[in-house]
C-alpha cells in the first residue's frame, strides 16, 4: 500500500512535460476510460535512469473514489493500451517496460502484467515506460 501512497497521493501530473505533446492523442485512445477514470502521468527516476514515466488510470477522485465501477477488460481495451504502448515508442521514443492492474478495489493485491488481465474487473492501472537508449552503429 506504500508503494501506491508514493505515486497517487499527489494531485501533480509530473510526467507532463514529457508527455504533454502527445496527452490528447493518449486520451482519445483510451476512450473507455474518459468517464470514470483519470489519466495521469507520473515522471519517476531509477538508479540506470532519470527519464522515466509512469502512466496512470486511476479511479476519478483516488485515493477518495468512492463507488467506481471496476471496467471489465476485453479485448478492444488491450488493443487500445497495445496501441498506446505502440504510439508512446513512435513518438517520444519511450518503451513499455512493465505494469501493474488492481482487481475490483483490491489495492492489497498487486497484479503484475495488466495484457494478462482478460475478463477481470480492473480498478486501476498503472503502466511504467522508460526511455529507450539508442544504439550508434
Amino acid at each position: 500500500m506504500k508503494y501506491l501512497k508514493r505515486y497517487n497521493e499527489s494531485n501533480l501530473d509530473s510526467g507532463g512535460n514529457i508527455v504533454d505533446p502527445i496527452r490528447l492523442e493518449i486520451e482519445d485512445i483510451l476512450v473507455e476510460f474518459k468517464t470514470n477514470y483519470d489519466i495521469k502521468f507520473v515522471h519517476y527516476e531509477t538508479s540506470y535512469s532519470e527519464d522515466n514515466f509512469q502512466l496512470q488510470i486511476l479511479p476519478k477522485g483516488y485515493p477518495d473514489s468512492g463507488n467506481v465501477e471496476p471496467i471489465l477488460i476485453d479485448s478492444d481495451i488491450l488493443g487500445d493500451l497495445s496501441r498506446v504502448c505502440s504510439f508512446i515508442k513512435n513518438e517520444i521514443d519511450f518503451k513499455y517496460s512493465h505494469s501493474y492492474y488492481f482487481i475490483n478495489h483490491d489495492y492489497k493485491n498487486i497484479n503484475r502484467d495488466i495484457f494478462s488481465s482478460e475478463g477481470k474487473l480492473v480498478t486501476m492501472i498503472q503502466m511504467f515506460f522508460i526511455k529507450q537508449k539508442r544504439v550508434l552503429v
